[in-house]
């Protein structure tokens, strides 16, 4: 039958393939399997405010992502991309210049050179900006939800300060101050944990901070597993990193563990070398004593039991000088539903450079005060601080 519409009878005009990628209505990306960037369309660069020049062979794809996203890419994304060649209908918010964000919905997957070898990676990026009403919905339907719950458990405090029992306050070179509180005042019981201990024979003290998936006696009892797991394998020198490794297989014993996140250090209080792994938790935060504060970005990767590896966890290291002090932490200290939570870690670091000078204790003390001020969701806080005296 003949098409009654003589305009579409008329064969179509040659297409510009260029233009169709750069001005397509998504943003596009290449990149080489280490992340980075290959090549870019002009509609991706508009929304970030970029030039190609800024990009192509200096960037890498998480390095346009925000903190939060960055952290789900290395522990997520970038897992399950090597895993299944392919990712799809992930919400990423890219970091724009001059401040603020982009969202977008992500889908990437590998493609394969001859013989079948992982080449490069292709990204399209679907702008998202108008989700963030329905995000608004949701969020005011779970608040809503999280109001009618209560759960009243006078006994839930006392087994959870029970658990963390047994950690050190100090030694030879070293303090340690700890700070936690539940998400419900001295009624529940939660997931995080923090831990300090000696290693003598090493002359190192290890320390740990924690966070259990969910909340409650069962988050606490798997909580209480992971700790004594964990100082059980730091304790006879496996070291932060090949600890967590050895965590895997402990996890896939206890279901409630599963996904959790645990960041790990060792510090030699005679020299100041200190070692760190974190298994999707937040870094921690090295502040010197001039009071420069920078946070732990090596050494990451996936939670507990996440994904199988194909590689042992990776470590990190640094020097902690004399008076300088490691901060390490849950997320319910920095994180907000109404903010991003790269501008929690902002915060935090800059309020420790502003105590940085207090002692170890008070120092805690105002950090956890001064961070939660804007808090309203409580959630579960957890903070240590390791210092080298």
């Amino acid at each position: 039958m003949a098409d009654p519409d003589p305009e579409r009878a008329a064969p179509l005009p040659a297409e510009d393939p260029d233009a169709l990628y750069h001005d397509a209505p998504c943003g596009y990306l290449t990149t080489w399997m280490d992340g980075t960037i290959a090549r870019v369309n002009r509609r991706l660069l508009g929304w970030i405010g970029a030039t190609e020049a800024d990009l192509v062979g200096r960037r890498r794809f998480p390095d346009l992502l925000r903190v939060g996203g960055k952290i789900f890419y290395e522990t997520h994304y970038a897992p399950l991309l090597a895993m299944q060649g392919a990712v799809a209908d992930v919400a990423l918010d890219l970091r724009v210049a001059g401040g603020g964000s982009h969202p977008v919905v992500a889908t990437s997957h590998v493609v394969a050179a001859a013989g079948g070898v992982p080449a490069h990676v292709r990204t399209t990026l679907v702008d998202a900006t108008g989700r963030h009403d329905y995000e608004r919905e949701l969020l005011a339907a779970r608040r809503a939800a999280e109001a009618s719950e209560a759960r009243v458990r006078e006994t839930s405090h006392v087994l959870q300060q029970s658990l963390l029992q047994g950690g050190i306050e100090g030694g030879d070179g070293f303090s340690v101050e700890t700070l936690y509180r539940p998400a419900v005042e001295s009624l529940e019981v939660g997931g995080d944990w923090y831990d300090a201990f000696p290693l003598p024979e090493r002359g190192t003290v290890s320390a740990s901070v924690g966070d259990v998936v969910g909340r409650g006696l069962s988050a606490a009892a798997a909580m209480g597993q992971l700790r004594s797991a964990f100082r059980a394998l730091a304790g006879v020198g496996a070291g932060p990193s090949r600890a967590l490794d050895q965590l895997d297989a402990f996890v896939d014993r206890v279901p409630d563990a599963w996904m959790a996140t645990v960041a790990a250090v060792e510090l030699e209080p005679a020299t100041g070398h200190l070692r760190y792994a974190c298994a999707g938790h937040l870094p921690p935060l090295l502040v010197a004593p001039d009071g420069t504060a920078t946070y732990l970005w090596e050494g990451r990767s996936p939670p507990l039991a996440a994904f199988p590896l194909a590689a042992p966890r990776p470590e990190g290291a640094a020097e902690v000088d004399p008076g300088g002090r490691v901060l390490v932490f849950t997320d319910g200290l920095v994180e907000r539903q109404e903010r991003d939570i790269d501008v929690g870690l902002e915060v935090l670091a800059a309020a420790a450079t502003r105590l940085h000078d207090r002692p170890p204790a008070e120092m805690v003390d105002l950090l956890v005060a001064e961070l939660l001020e804007d808090e309203k969701t409580r959630d579960d806080v957890c903070l240590l601080c390791l210092s080298r005296t």
